[in-house]
């Protein structure tokens, strides 16, 4: 979940990223690393702990961010 301070809109992943529990340490945890993970997984880069193609291919492309109604 993202807030934006300025505008107090609240956005989540439309769709959820699932992985096993040993690579929780990996998942985003602030704006900066979430968009590092949609630009890796969009040139589907090589690494030796996450397959960026796989994870394109489930996500269906990108990371897509949707607003909550409050």
């Amino acid at each position: 979940m993202l807030e934006n301070l300025t505008t107090k809109k609240v956005y989540v992943l439309k769709r959820s990223i699932k992985v096993e529990p040993a690579y929780f340490d990996l998942l985003p945890t602030n704006i900066r690393e979430l968009e590092e993970l949609n630009y890796k997984m969009k040139l589907q880069i090589e690494d030796n702990y996450i397959d960026y193609s796989h994870l394109n291919q489930v996500m269906g492309g990108e990371l897509v961010l949707r607003r909550l109604n409050k």
